[in-house]
């Protein structure tokens, strides 16, 4: 399986044979006219949940455009290792998580013919017991736990990679992923090919009702909790508060997820989009008066403050309509984006 060149596939559209980017059909070269709405899981029919987990699954049959004999599916977790880790913890967090969405939304329309939008999972409506969720059913949604008879790895510090409980049930049982990366990134190439099943271990505290009182979850992601996050005006506060949510389920779902690869499950991806909800909501406050707030270190481990005029890395990906900055992805009505929540 041979990589793609960019002249054979861009996730931003599939007219690109002169080199030429075409905008999203709703868009119009003068910005957003007509924004897609992106919805909640959990209002889906179930016809609406297979035609999206079809795509999902498709992309895992698609070859990749930059590594030989891996995937579409895999190319999302490599540009998330090598361009993403950085914006972790950083102001480019947000919008740099903002473009990832979209480019894997648009690859789930334009290369598995997926007629729908990217989806949310709203956990904070289900904080009480997570691990109830449809989103986990079998049928319907994106699977269960892994193979909890296999060994224990500690992955409290998502340094090491469980390859052992593999997904048991639902649509991604039999996926294979190609790429791991633990925490913390050492370099930009400390990327491993190591292929192995997606994999799942979930924590206790996420299977137990009993055990959640008190615990993160309440604490972290409650509406209570969420509500308090949206009264900061502070865009760095705010960032480090979605940093946090954005590692609760993570740490509760482990296996994959408890890595800088966790992009390989899924359900990734509908966790992310609610984090963007929540900045979505937080811009819109008090007439968007925090729609371009933007602040803090400029990259990870770095005391380099932020601009809007910051680059948002994505060298991997071909298609770019151009050198992205942040200022670029701060609102989702616009030349770039046209959705809303």
């Amino acid at each position: 399986m041979s990589p793609r060149t960019s002249q054979e596939y861009s996730p931003l559209t599939k007219d690109i044979s002169h080199g030429e980017i075409t905008a999203p059909q709703q868009q119009q070269s003068h910005g957003c006219t007509r924004p897609t709405i992106r919805r909640s899981w959990l209002t889906l029919t179930n016809a609406e949940k297979k035609n999206y987990i079809d795509a999902v699954k498709c992309l895992s049959t698609k070859p990749s455009y930059m590594v030989p004999n891996t995937t579409l599916h895999d190319d999302f977790t490599w540009i998330h290792i090598k361009d993403g880790n950085f914006q972790h913890f950083a102001a480019g967090n947000l919008p740099w998580h903002r473009m990832h969405l979209h480019l894997y939304e648009q690859a789930l329309r334009n290369e598995c013919g997926y007629d729908g939008y990217l989806i949310y999972w709203d956990w904070e409506t289900e904080y009480l017991d997570p691990y109830s969720s449809n989103i986990f059913d079998p049928e319907t949604g994106f699977g269960g736990n892994g193979d909890t008879s296999g060994p224990y790895v500690d992955q409290t510090h998502g340094d090491k990679l469980d390859q052992n409980r593999c997904v048991l049930n639902g649509p991604f049982k039999d996926l294979t992923v190609a790429w791991y990366a633990a925490f913390p990134l050492e370099g930009p190439m400390d990327v491993r090919s190591v292929y192995h099943c997606l994999t799942r271990s979930f924590a206790p505290n996420f299977k137990d009702l009993k055990a959640i009182s008190g615990t993160f979850t309440d604490i972290a992601f409650s509406p209570a909790r969420l509500e308090e996050i949206m009264q900061t005006d502070d865009y760095n506060t705010f960032n480090f508060a979605m940093e946090v949510l954005h590692t609760w389920l993570p740490k509760a779902v482990l296996g994959d997820f408890a890595t800088l690869s966790a992009t390989n499950d899924p359900l990734f991806y509908p966790h992310l989009a609610n984090i963007d909800r929540l900045w979505w909501k937080w811009q819109q406050k008090d007439g968007q008066k925090n729609m371009m707030k933007y602040g803090g270190p400029a990259v990870l481990n770095t005391e380099i403050p932020s601009s809007l005029d910051d680059p948002m890395p994505f060298p991997t990906f071909p298609g770019m309509p151009r050198t992205l900055q942040a200022k670029h992805l701060m609102k989702t009505e616009s030349e770039m984006f046209c959705y809303r929540y």
